[in-house]
């Protein structure tokens, strides 16, 4: 089975020389990653109790969920049925043909390039994509975070979905004991809602997301220039609709 250091050595001399020069290794060398603003392209390397070689192609919104302390794997770019796609053998060697064989599983597997330069566009289709297609609630976050650090009120939407899941288990209808962490989202999601109409809404939302890359050990934040500072009035059709031609 392989060490920890033995995978940290693999990512630092094998993947990241095959990855654009913006990516980094952070986290004692077993994740490499690449930001634009407040989002992350991250590729995590681990092993299972058996030993099996885990990969983790991930995307990551930086303050959706200000309160996480590890950047998770819920936006895990695997397609649900044949999750052990992204599991290699624990006798395979960590080597050039492996690092290069990760590369080109990503960027023919995943419906985001980890190779070509990152922009708004591919983004929101990638998260647009995982949220299509797995269902996973949290996506919501992160889809409507994105569009929050840039005035976007596309983000709206998002916060309603959210507004509408948890008003089952923490609204006057819930079945069942609301837990703390249930309450927190169903409070922040009632602050998101409210600051849309806030002046300060963008620079409040990226004071968040700079204070949660620094408590996950990530880069400083380098917010794009051409992002809108204030939120901007509402469209008829946002970026997602221009996107699919809705």
């Amino acid at each position: 089975m392989y060490k920890a250091k033995d995978l940290a050595k693999f990512v630092k001399t094998q993947l990241l020389p095959l990855l654009p020069d913006e990516y980094t290794a952070v986290h004692g060398n077993r994740t490499v990653l690449r930001m634009r603003g407040h989002f992350v392209q991250w590729i995590g390397i681990g092993t299972s109790r058996s030993g099996w070689i885990d990969t983790f192609p991930t995307l990551y919104v930086v303050g959706a969920h200000n309160t996480e302390i590890v950047m998770t794997g819920t936006a895990r770019l695997y397609d649900p049925r044949d999750p052990r796609k992204w599991t290699f053998p624990k006798d395979i060697s960590l080597d050039h043909s492996f690092a290069s064989l990760i590369v080109e599983r990503i960027e023919t597997e995943t419906p985001i390039s980890f190779i070509q330069p990152l922009d708004d566009e591919a983004i929101i289709k990638a998260l647009i994509w995982f949220n299509k297609n797995v269902k996973h609630w949290a996506v919501n976050w992160y889809i409507a975070f994105w569009y929050l650090c840039q005035g976007d009120p596309s983000a709206l939407p998002y916060l309603n979905k959210l507004e509408k899941y948890f008003a089952d288990v923490c609204g006057p209808k819930a079945k069942y004991p609301v837990r703390d962490w249930e309450k927190a989202h169903w409070a922040r999601i009632k602050l998101l809602q409210a600051r849309m109409s806030d002046s300060h809404c963008v620079m409040l939302c990226r004071e968040e997301a700079e204070q949660h890359a620094a408590q996950l050990g990530l880069p400083k934040l380098v917010w794009p220039t051409e992002w809108a500072t204030e939120m901007q009035p509402a469209r008829q059709k946002g970026l997602l609709a221009d996107i699919f031609g809705l």
